[in-house]
């Protein structure tokens, strides 16, 4: 997972071009992995997206957490 230099979100697979995983119209202002000690491997994902477009009226971000584990 990576941002490019415009703050859209892409995923990039081992021999395989990136794919934007977000709309051209959104940014991604806030993204963050954490590593989570716990008796699993567990990590924490933060990401908060904002709708940019010029008309004020429409502006909107949305923050989001979530958290997965590894399953053995």
């Amino acid at each position: 997972f990576y941002l490019d230099n415009n703050n859209r979100f892409y995923v990039k697979r081992e021999g395989q071009d990136a794919q934007l995983l977000t709309s051209e119209n959104l940014r991604v202002t806030n993204l963050e992995f954490q590593y989570l000690a716990s008796s699993s491997e567990s990590i924490r994902i933060s990401l908060t997206v904002d709708y940019n477009i010029s008309d004020p009226e429409y502006q909107y971000s949305y923050g989001l957490i979530s958290s997965g584990a590894i399953r053995k």
